[in-house]
């Protein structure tokens, strides 16, 4: 029993298709001490998920040993387990991007880089990937549940990035004040001046880009990156860490 809720444990955190599992009727298991420390050691995979465990425990443990519970019980099957779990690290992650929003420069920096970088594989095999980074604020589950193994090491190394900064950045706070209108002038003035892609720029504003090529979009997010990148440190990560 112990494989099959690890590996479980390990789809849901993965946000991997169910396959013949999703098909599995709820019913009731009978879980072993072996089972439960399989999908702990699952769990601390996922750099999200452990950094939600250190800083709320107490918020963490409930939902774990509810999702087991509800599992072992048949209340939920392998598709609603997913489901939650899927649930709870999207609303994780919202609270660890506020926290990495909180970063020292450095340590702010030191991720978006590490981003740059996933974005650009991201870019030879799934533009969708690479420009849901910049216009969303993240992956949506559809497109997760694109990615292989090998995509997915690519996400995992940010979550990784993310884990570093977004734990000093909920230990030791740094307030920012907003980007002035000058420091977002220059961003724009340097984007045009790169050869940046303007009408993409625009679309941002009016939420628009869906009606561009995924090429473009995925191209014009890696070069607005780059260019909020090379703005004098303070000012890019006001102009980057801004809601």
């Amino acid at each position: 029993m112990s494989r099959r809720l690890a590996v479980l444990a390990a789809l849901v955190l993965s946000c991997a298709p169910l396959g013949a599992f999703a098909a599995d009727p709820p019913k009731p298991v009978a879980l072993t001490e072996a089972d439960r420390k399989a999908f702990d050691a699952q769990f601390a995979d996922s750099p999200v998920i452990t950094l939600m465990s250190e800083v709320d425990p107490t918020k963490f443990n409930a939902f774990k040993q509810s999702l087991i519970d509800d599992y072992a019980a048949g209340k939920i099957d392998n598709a609603a387990m997913r489901k939650r779990v899927f649930d709870f690290a999207s609303e994780a992650r919202v609270t660890s991007m506020g926290w990495l929003a909180q970063a020292p420069d450095d340590q702010y920096m030191d991720f978006v880089a590490v981003q740059l970088s996933v974005m650009k594989t991201f870019a030879r095999y799934n533009t969708r990937a690479c420009y849901e980074m910049i216009e969303n604020g993240g992956l949506t589950e559809d497109t997760i549940n694109t990615l292989g193994p090998d995509l997915m090491t690519e996400i995992n190394r940010l979550g990784a990035a993310q884990l570093v900064a977004s734990r000093v950045g909920a230990k030791t706070p740094v307030t920012r004040q907003p980007p002035s209108d000058k420091e977002a002038q220059a961003a724009v003035q340097a984007f045009a001046d790169s050869g940046g892609d303007m009408a993409w720029l625009r679309a941002m504003g009016a939420k628009t880009t869906g009606s561009m090529l995924s090429d473009e979009r995925c191209a014009a997010s890696i070069a607005w990156i780059e260019t909020l990148m090379a703005q004098p440190k303070a000012a890019a990560v006001r102009l980057m860490s801004a809601k």
